[in-house]
């Protein structure tokens, strides 16, 4: 029998994909993006459908759509910018946080 799954688990699940296999885009900056280079919310952005524009500034409402707290989102931002956690690093760390 099969699962049914949330909008917002959905979306976190291509988002984690998303940041496993495009590691090489990541950038460390407060900037969001720079060229083709995204911060870890920024990429969650395009995957949403915004690719090209600048990340909206109400980043818990992003983080949200992908099931994340306002917390957690932050922790995203902190992880990619403040850490320099890479992608992979952190979408291993958000999916912690969903294992039951």
């Amino acid at each position: 029998m099969s699962t049914t799954r949330s909008k917002p688990e959905l979306v976190r699940l291509a988002w984690l994909v998303e940041l496993r296999q495009q590691g090489q885009r990541q950038h460390w900056t407060w900037n969001y993006s720079g060229g083709d280079r995204v911060c870890a919310l920024q990429l969650l952005w395009e995957l949403l459908g915004k690719p090209g524009r600048r990340l909206a500034p109400d980043f818990p409402a992003i983080g949200a759509r992908a099931g994340l707290s306002t917390a957690q989102t932050w922790e995203v931002i902190s992880l990619n910018d403040r850490r320099r956690r890479s992608f992979s690093e952190i979408a291993d760390a958000v999916a912690a946080w969903f294992e039951a």
